[in-house]
């Protein structure tokens, strides 16, 4: 399979997996700094300059309760989790399943993760060629 090409067609498909989230980041009408907005049908036509970007989150910094949602999603129980339980289904989650494997999550997990504004691999992109495309930026970890 050949890579995705960085083309304004190709980043629209990417774009309209977070329709309606505020993580796209464009210049203000002032044009003296990037405002954060949620993703609307207009901005797929992506005539701004500098060309917008999303500016998701790393699975590296996962929040708890998304690991918690996922551990829902992925076992289809309703688990009561306790500190220990969690750590350990953190531990599943991030380090064998979203860092090393994403492919292995259910498009339910992967649909959730988006929803969260995660930045997941596109296609046979991963995230850092997206971010070589300049399509995403991630958020700095305080």
């Amino acid at each position: 399979m050949s890579i995705m090409e960085n083309t304004t067609a190709n980043k629209r498909i990417f774009f309209a997996q977070y329709y309606g989230q505020k993580v796209l980041c464009k210049k203000s009408e002032e044009g003296n700094h990037f405002k954060l907005i949620a993703v609307g049908f207009t901005d797929f036509l992506l005539k701004d300059t500098p060309s917008p970007f999303l500016s998701l989150k790393s699975t590296a910094s996962i929040s708890d309760e998304d690991v918690v949602a996922l551990t829902k999603i992925i076992y289809k129980e309703d688990y009561v989790f306790d500190y220990d339980i969690l750590h350990v289904s953190w531990e599943r989650l991030t380090k064998n399943l979203v860092l090393q494997n994403p492919d292995l999550l259910n498009v339910e997990c992967y649909q959730y993760l988006q929803s969260k504004g995660y930045a997941l691999p596109f296609r046979n992109l991963s995230v850092k060629e997206l971010e070589f495309y300049g399509w995403i930026r991630l958020e700095k970890v305080i």
